[in-house]
């Protein structure tokens, strides 16, 4: 019994962790966060109002190159859209990559 529910919550929590995604187009940027399996949270920001893009690694496991993670903060001159994305992959090349279409 006590396997089976630890079994459910960590399926659970994996969906939510999968669920959530950063959409990069050539105009904007899409963040789709699952806060439940029925409630989501959806950003979004045009690469041309995108003053700053910051990255934090915090954490032993994050500093390895196989476990590579942590927080993308995207800031609009807006205060009302702030775009944060938390344990992403590889964050530091989604930075370079987003400020490579924002130069194109």
């Amino acid at each position: 019994m006590v396997f089976a529910l630890f079994a459910l919550v960590l399926i659970y929590v994996s969906l939510i962790y999968w669920l959530d995604k950063v959409i990069i187009t050539n105009v904007r940027i899409i963040h789709i966060d699952w806060k439940y399996l029925t409630i989501r949270d959806e950003s979004e920001a045009f690469l041309s109002d995108i003053q700053d893009v910051q990255t934090e690694e915090k954490g032993i496991l994050a500093k390895f190159w196989i476990f590579d993670y942590g927080l993308i903060r995207l800031d609009t001159p807006s205060s009302y859209v702030t775009i944060e994305f938390k344990d992403a992959p590889d964050p530091e090349n989604i930075r370079k990559y987003i400020f490579s279409m924002k130069n194109s």
